[in-house]
């Protein structure tokens, strides 16, 4: 038994156009998120059903999920599909119904590119799949910050950053295309120096690129993240983002590691679209 509400549901679509401008589509098995994370947009973007509890508590397993998809690869031009854009697709649910796996292996198969993300090292599991894939697969992990204690804070039910390090590091073990996603970084939470310097080492330890992103404002986030402490709402936001992510890809240049913002993503995906898969 899972210590929230697990619902079964049927879903009309599996591979639904992305408004992400890097990827062609996204792939929810799930929705909704035991992560809990504070400071996640998916909370303003998957509303509860009539009856269920707050984010977090719920999570909706979309049982015909795989049936759906299989017809939808058959007639669809492939593309770069993001797995998953809403949800974790390796949150802990996915130790039972294995749909992230299942959503791999029929993307793979068919020729579309993957790039997976995820905080979860479940997704270890699955680099037998992903090893085979090479050329048309990616792994994504999200760091928000290397301090155990700030992680838990506002990602609550994620495994720490030491099983996301590992993540990071098996996938240089075994080859596969990686990169860390280092945010949302939050102005006076997660912006120290000494965190970035060890984003920054464990990416030149494992030759992995880095996206970085600042938090981004939304309504329910905006209010968790406030109600625990963490003022998001600042006038001189923008001015300090331009000024840290500078600073921050300097230092990544003077390791040799690669750094973009997330803004920049679709540049980097396209010249990987173009060199694997026409």
């Amino acid at each position: 038994m899972f210590p929230y509400a697990v619902k079964e549901i049927r879903t009309r679509t599996a591979l639904s156009p992305s408004s992400m401008k890097e990827l062609k589509y996204a792939v929810n098995p799930y929705s909704g998120c035991t992560h809990s994370c504070l400071y996640c947009y998916a909370m303003d973007m998957t509303p509860l059903r009539p009856g269920d509890r707050e984010w977090g508590k719920t999570v909706y397993v979309k049982r015909n999920f795989i049936d759906i998809l299989k017809m939808e690869v058959k007639r669809s031009k492939r593309g770069l599909v993001g797995m998953s854009t809403i949800t974790d697709p390796y949150q802990p649910v996915e130790t039972k119904y294995r749909l992230a796996r299942e959503t791999l292996r029929v993307l793979l198969t068919h020729g579309f590119r993957v790039s997976v993300q995820t905080k979860s090292s479940l997704v270890l599991r699955d680099f037998d799949l992903i090893s085979e894939h090479t050329n048309i697969s990616d792994v994504g992990t999200t760091i928000t910050t290397m301090d155990g204690k700030l992680s838990r804070k506002i990602e609550p039910l994620t495994p720490g950053p030491r099983a996301r390090m590992k993540i990071v590091e098996t996938a240089s073990k075994e080859n596969i295309r990686r990169w860390i996603f280092y945010g949302p970084i939050i102005r006076g939470f997660n912006d120290e120096e000494e965190n970035n310097a060890s984003i920054i080492e464990l990416a030149e330890s494992t030759g992995t690129r880095i996206i970085i992103d600042r938090y981004n404002s939304y309504t329910t986030p905006d209010i968790m993240l406030e109600k625990n402490g963490i003022k998001v709402k600042d006038v001189e936001y923008n001015r300090w983002w331009r000024k840290f992510s500078k600073e921050f890809r300097d230092a990544c240049s003077k390791r040799n590691v690669m750094c973009n913002l997330e803004s920049e993503e679709w540049f980097f995906q396209n010249l990987d679209i173009t060199r694997t898969l026409f």
